[in-house]
């Protein structure tokens, strides 16, 4: 879940999956804010396990709710490493980014830093062509990672697996992909807004000097994910038996 209904249906056990708490910062429409602090806090007390993607999410959710240690999990997203991998040969030019265009993403600030530093960039919107999202990080030099704020910036995961550094925002999320050993990733001060353009100057001026070329991905896999959620499927409480908020 990461801004649509939590349900909990009486009589049943319930695993709630964290991907962002966006509306603890301010992101959406104020009903969705409203809905977000009252109606998660009282879906998650009554969840008899609670996965997030990241550590920083769990933190968040943590000590937003008062969710006890025993309940509170991280299972990590992964990469399909069959189709996102180093591409052989060609020549890597200008930078890409992945993301969408809302606020928090601050795209803006991509295309600000990637004109500072006079390479073209490639923006990719809603590609769903795993194959051909694999071949636009294989082409450039770098991936901006912009974004404010992001539960588990996956982008930057698939980047890294095709050996494409990326620059990114630090960010908790970001912080978090290095922890779990991702190399390659260089982090920078967020993007500011000025006035109704973005600006990125750490970006643009890292953008200046050679990219990395020790480039390793997360070390993170889907089966290990999947193994958290089948252990935690297989010793779940019956209904009713989950302990509340502390």
């Amino acid at each position: 879940v990461d801004h649509g209904p939590v349900v909990v249906l009486p009589g049943v056990t319930t695993i709630v999956t964290l991907h962002d708490l966006r509306f603890l910062h301010g992101y959406g429409g104020w009903l969705r804010r409203l809905y977000g602090r009252r109606a998660y806090g009282r879906a998650l007390a009554r969840a008899a396990h609670v996965v997030a993607v990241s550590p920083s999410v769990a933190a968040e959710a943590r000590a937003a709710w008062g969710l006890d240690a025993e309940r509170m999990h991280v299972a990590p997203n992964a990469v399909d490493t069959a189709v996102f991998r180093p591409a052989e040969g060609g020549e890597r030019t200008g930078v890409v980014v992945v993301s969408r265009n809302e606020p928090r993403k601050a795209l803006g600030a991509a295309s600000w830093a990637a004109r500072e530093a006079g390479l073209d960039l490639d923006v990719v919107e809603g590609c769903r062509d795993d194959e051909a999202l694999a071949a636009r990080y294989g082409r450039a030099r770098w991936l901006l990672a912009p974004s404010l704020l992001e539960g588990y910036d996956l982008p930057v995961a698939e980047a890294l697996a095709c050996a494409t550094p990326v620059i990114a925002s630090d960010i908790p999320a970001h912080r978090d992909l290095v922890d779990l050993g991702a190399e390659g990733l260089e982090l920078v001060p967020p993007p500011e807004r000025d006035g109704a353009t973005w600006r990125w100057p750490g970006a643009a001026r890292r953008l200046e000097r050679a990219p990395p070329t020790n480039v390793v991905p997360p070390r993170v896999t889907w089966d290990e994910s999947a193994a958290c959620l089948v252990s935690l499927l297989r010793a779940a409480p019956p209904a009713g038996a989950a302990p509340r908020a502390s």
